[in-house]
């Protein structure tokens, strides 16, 4: 039987809960806001146009208009996006998916993609990801400046990264690189580049969905933007 106390804490956090939703919706949301991001397709890319489109430049865009925001969007390369939002001089960044280094600085949406990070290898690789092996000997590449780069800098001993995705899977059908982590979507939008008739997936290295860091001073100054930001969601799917 639960405690007095356990229940009376949640009746309070309920009640605080309800009394605080009409206050928060009343809060003013900015005008504007300008948010960073790179070119990583299929989430943000250059059209036939050379305008900037993409499965998150969409529903950022979709979501904002919804919430009567001004958006302006600077596209740069992945690592000045994120520093931006570090020094406070830019309001967020996306598509990331979550960890502790930009954690500090900024904090994350409500998914806008699911998806997993995969390892992708030569069918005949006699490596196994996941091994004490792997990840000491292993020569794995990624993208730069991503999530995935700062997990294998963190975990594994022989990490190659560059900019291009099918410069990365060029080394990899050449035998310089033992493996490649990425992600299927990124890897849809990118095939006619990479030929990749004799690479499978092979293994799942982690669940991480993607959303929108936005910077904490900016979310301080606006309470009620995380929460309608993340209300929306459902709305602008694709």
């Amino acid at each position: 039987m639960p405690s007095v106390v356990f229940v009376y804490t949640l009746f309070l956090a309920a009640v605080l809960s309800v009394l605080s939703a009409p206050l928060l919706a009343n809060t003013p949301l900015p005008k504007r806001i300008n948010l960073s991001t790179a070119l990583i397709p299929p989430y943000q890319y250059l059209d036939a146009q050379q305008q900037l489109t993409g499965i998150a430049t969409e529903q950022v865009r979709c979501i904002m208009n919804k919430l009567n925001i001004e958006t302006e969007l600077s596209v740069l390369p992945w690592n000045r996006a994120q520093k931006r939002v570090k020094d406070n001089r830019s309001d967020g960044f996306f598509i990331a998916s979550e960890n502790d280094q930009r954690n500090a600085y900024a904090t994350l949406s409500a998914p806008l993609v699911q998806g997993d990070w995969l390892w992708y290898q030569q069918p005949d690789s006699q490596w196994v990801s996941g091994t004490e092996s792997f990840r000491k000997n292993a020569r794995v590449g990624t993208t730069v400046g991503t999530n995935m780069h700062y997990w294998l800098k963190n975990s594994h001993d022989k990490v190659t990264t560059h900019e291009n995705l099918s410069v990365l899977f060029k080394m990899l059908n050449r035998g310089l690189l033992d493996a490649v982590l990425s992600r299927q979507d990124m890897l849809d939008a990118n095939h006619q580049k990479l030929h990749l008739q004799s690479i499978m997936a092979t293994t799942t290295a982690q669940y991480r969905p993607l959303g929108v860091y936005f910077n904490k001073h900016f979310l301080k100054r606006y309470p009620a933007l995380l929460p309608r930001f993340n209300a929306a969601i459902p709305d602008c799917r694709p």
